[in-house]
């Protein structure tokens, strides 16, 4: 087969397999977060536009007590948006700092608080590109350390067709191609939560 047919059959099977991965990935729908009480509300570092924004408009439709909503703080940022949400009475903002600051440290932080409060049931927020790869992490961890933990998720829309969206799903393949080896960190310790 020549080279060019090559080429066009691997940028075609890739394009392909971008959709359900990172584009359009499964996630939750909002009736069944609303079923039941959810005890926080996790919002994964980095893309932070979408997913904050994403956040702040489920936290005020999920059913009372207002749960609290983690943020992964993944690089030396003040956290000045921890304790009260502006604008979402009755929601404690919480900050982390995963360690290490991966993917794998914020399953690992997350599951380890979820394990501590004796939560039953979270929401995670990440980007759509990066809902495959966190889901594999987050329940790596919820099997070691929460069995009995219900995780739920949900996508901040990236705009898969915009250039930001592309460099995302384009630099979110070697991530995930690699996941099945990232066993750090074990899903153990502290999560490293700093004073509010």
């Amino acid at each position: 087969m020549p080279w060019p047919l090559l080429a066009v059959g691997g940028t075609l099977l890739v394009t392909l397999l971008s959709f359900p991965l990172f584009v359009l990935p499964s996630v939750d729908a909002p009736e069944e977060i609303r079923d039941a009480p959810v005890d926080a509300v996790a919002v994964l570092g980095g893309g932070q536009r979408e997913r904050i924004a994403t956040a702040h408009t489920v936290l005020p439709r999920l059913r009372v007590p207002a749960p609290d909503l983690l943020l992964s703080v993944p690089y030396e940022a003040p956290l000045l948006i921890c304790g009260d949400a502006p604008g979402l009475s009755q929601v404690t903002v919480r900050c982390f700092v995963p360690e290490p600051m991966t993917t794998s440290g914020e399953a690992a932080s997350i599951v380890t608080m979820a394990a501590e409060e004796g939560w039953s049931r979270i929401v995670v927020v990440t980007s759509d590109y990066h809902v495959t790869r966190a889901r594999i992490l987050v329940s790596r961890c919820v099997e070691r350390l929460a069995p009995d933990l219900e995780v739920l998720w949900i996508a901040g829309d990236t705009a898969a067709a915009s250039v930001r969206g592309l460099w995302a799903v384009a630099t979110e393949w070697p991530s995930l191609l690699g996941t099945p080896w990232d066993h750090q960190p074990a899903c153990r310790g502290e999560p490293g939560l700093p004073d509010d």
